[in-house]
């Protein structure tokens, strides 16, 4: 039970490890959409309208 017990939280920690991004290129790349998006619509987007734009834009090669 002991080493079944230890198992289990090596695997957590296995699984967080391989969930930590190796660079920071997608944030990086979210900030630089975020800038052209917001100053070519910054008057007339609300926030909300703004996020999914972003996401839309993020995510496109997964929709």
């Amino acid at each position: 039970k002991i080493g079944k017990e230890m198992f289990q939280e090596f695997d957590k920690l296995i699984r967080l490890y391989l969930t930590i991004p190796v660079t920071t290129a997608t944030a990086e790349r979210a900030f630089s959409t975020l800038n052209r998006v917001k100053n070519a619509l910054r008057t007339s987007m609300t926030q909300s309208q703004l996020n999914h734009c972003l996401l839309a834009h993020i995510y496109k090669e997964k929709l």
